[in-house]
């Protein structure tokens, strides 16, 4: 499986290998491995699938029940104020919050929330919860209304926390104004979880 899985780019991996090892070695997908590409990473078959944009049946064959619960430290960067923050969370990245900021199909992000809903509700570093980066990193719609189905207090405003001495005052509403292509579904549907979010200072 690390074999398989050990590349640079989805076009360097043969999806129906993965699979195949997959089920053949049923072990081998709640293991961690050092993957040598794209990066030096140590991190579990799942996680190194979403990095590498892979289709959601090499997920599903990966998304064991150990796996799906996994975190893995990872340092990312967030548009917070037309600003670029880079950030290490210490505490790691579920692979649905992993898939989010990696921003992987829909149809793949979906599916990790149907196999482990409660990682909705996971909050990292100080209180920073996943409809939050899923409107900072352009979730679809469908997405943003399945986290708010599982969790839809985390659309108001004692859900967002800081992190690191950076205030993150903007609400989830905010964040999804904030992106280039603003989708009126998630506008709508977070709008409806807390319409006073208009009230908000952005």
């Amino acid at each position: 499986l690390f074999e398989r899985l050990n590349h640079s780019n989805r076009d360097e991996v043969d999806d129906d290998a993965v699979i195949n090892a997959a089920q053949q070695n049923e072990k081998d997908v709640d293991l961690p491995y050092t993957f040598t590409e794209p990066e030096n990473d140590r991190c579990f078959p799942l996680h190194q699938a979403i990095k590498l944009d892979l289709n959601v049946e090499v997920i599903d064959a990966l998304s064991s029940p150990l796996a799906l619960k996994q975190k893995i430290r990872s340092e990312q960067k967030i548009r917070l104020n037309q600003k670029i923050l880079s950030y290490q969370d210490s505490r790691g990245y579920t692979p649905l919050r992993y898939a989010i900021i990696h921003r992987a199909s829909s149809d793949v992000i979906e599916l990790l929330i149907n196999k482990y809903p409660d990682a909705a509700k996971h909050e990292r570093g100080a209180r920073v919860t996943v409809l939050y980066e899923a409107c900072a990193f352009g979730a679809s719609g469908e997405v943003v209304r399945k986290l708010l189905e599982i969790w839809p207090d985390a659309a108001r405003p004692d859900a967002v926390g800081r992190y690191k001495g950076v205030f993150f005052e903007q609400l989830p509403l905010h964040m999804a104004c904030g992106q280039d292509n603003i989708s009126l579904e998630v506008v709508s549907a977070l709008l409806h979880a807390w319409p006073d979010a208009v009230y908000g200072d952005c």
